[in-house]
């Protein structure tokens, strides 16, 4: 692959993650669902991780959290960008060393790293001296459960990125 090869194909995949983060922001925070809003990143770090390998996972992640923080209401000073490129990372791993390239490795993956994302938040309010260890564990199975119902249609997307552009070859 080139250099223009290259940045063609991640202008792609950031283009994929500017769509979910339009989809994020202003779609889907107008449905919450008992107060919890869906979190789209992970799902699409998880796939990139999957797809691709571990260092473009981590990076993108990085890159994914960046824009997330940047854009995020909360205040996590860059949590979310370390957490999604651990995601990342650990996603293509697995993908790589343990199991196959497929939907299943997808799904489990970003099971675990919507944990990761979830409990670092946890852990870094229980640092700022919040009490109601519960009620974050609620609200962070709750904002799994909304994520995944939108995990096919970000791997679907990110599948079509990555036939159109992925791998060491554009297609």
């Amino acid at each position: 692959m080139t250099k223009r090869d290259y940045v063609y194909k991640w202008s792609v995949y950031i283009a994929a993650l500017l769509l979910l983060l339009l989809v994020e922001t202003v779609l889907l925070a107008r449905i919450p669902i008992s107060g919890v809003c869906p979190m789209l990143f992970p799902l699409a770090v998880a796939a990139v991780g999957v797809f691709e390998s571990p260092a473009a996972g981590a990076g993108y992640g990085l890159a994914a959290g960046f824009l997330h923080d940047a854009f995020s209401y909360e205040n996590g000073s860059l949590l979310i960008a370390f957490s999604l490129a651990l995601v990342g990372l650990f996603t293509g791993l697995v993908a790589r060393r343990f199991l196959n390239r497929g939907f299943f490795t997808f799904f489990f993956c970003s099971l675990g790293g919507m944990g990761l994302v979830d409990g670092s938040r946890i852990l870094f309010r229980l640092a700022g001296g919040e009490r109601s260890i519960a009620a974050m564990l609620q609200v962070a199975s709750l904002e799994i459960a909304y994520s995944f119902l939108f995990a096919v249609p970000v791997y679907l997307l990110m599948r079509a990125v990555y036939k159109k552009v992925g791998g060491s070859v554009l297609a």
